[in-house]
């Protein structure tokens, strides 16, 4: 493989190489020009010259570079800072927002509260209904009669209750037929042992008329008596004398 040789540069030292101050070429070796620009390099190995270059090639990024901190601070500013209309909107929706969830949580809260009364007088009602059921069975028609006005009154068209409803007229009819029949035998067995049916009992006599009474007779009126005529009413009240 061949290798390019600037011109210029037989004798040049490969390791040793300075920018041109023209064209900012590197230049290897010592050359009294540049091969690119044809600028004279006596003055590119100086050591003058080779500071001012190096002070002029760290200082030339400077000049077209901002400093990182303060280009990304003016970019934070520039694109967090909003607009007063921007800001309006966000606090307007914000504000909706709070007030559809507010409205959302009272309407969960009012259906929880209102589901939970709801479990509580089902609960109440199972537990009349059997309360009534047991009363029936027991066979105290009376305690059954008195659940079911209660039940009948809130649900009147529960199954439950029609159903204690029908039971209820059914032993009602049951225990009318028994009664009767328990009539009818206390009728045969008197007629069968001869025992007459017992007589109404009579009715009370009206009280007897008081006779009126009769009046005292009036005290006679007569002469006063001469030997008691000392007596005076002072005396006879006090009961001193005898009139």
């Amino acid at each position: 493989m061949s290798r390019l040789v600037q011109p210029g540069l037989a004798n040049s030292e490969p390791d040793f190489s300075v920018p041109c101050q023209r064209c900012a070429a590197q230049l290897y070796g010592r050359v009294k020009f540049c091969p690119y620009c044809g600028e004279d390099a006596s003055l590119t190995f100086g050591a003058s010259a080779t500071d001012e270059i190096q002070e002029d090639v760290d200082a030339e990024p400077a000049r077209f570079v901002p400093a990182p901190f303060e280009w990304q601070e003016e970019a934070l500013v520039h694109a967090v800072a909003p607009r007063p209309g921007a800001v309006l909107k966000r606090s307007a929706i914000g504000a909706v927002a709070a007030l559809v969830l507010l409205v959302l949580a009272l309407a969960l809260g009012y259906l929880y509260v209102d589901k939970q009364h709801e479990t509580n007088r089902s609960r109440e009602f199972s537990a009349k209904l059997a309360q009534a059921q047991g009363a029936l069975s027991r066979g105290d028609l009376s305690a059954a009669e008195r659940a079911l006005v209660v039940l009948a009154a809130a649900h009147p068209d529960h199954p439950g209750v029609r159903d204690l409803r029908n039971e209820l007229d059914r032993r009602g009819r049951e225990q009318d037929a028994k009664r009767e029949q328990l009539r009818e035998a206390t009728q045969k067995a008197a007629r069968v042992l001869g025992l007459a049916e017992p007589s109404p009992s009579p009715a009370p006599a009206p009280p007897a008329a008081q006779a009126p009474p009769i009046a005292a007779p009036a005290p006679e009126i007569g002469t006063a008596d001469p030997g008691r005529s000392g007596c005076n009413d002072t005396l006879a009240a006090l009961a001193l004398c005898e009139r």
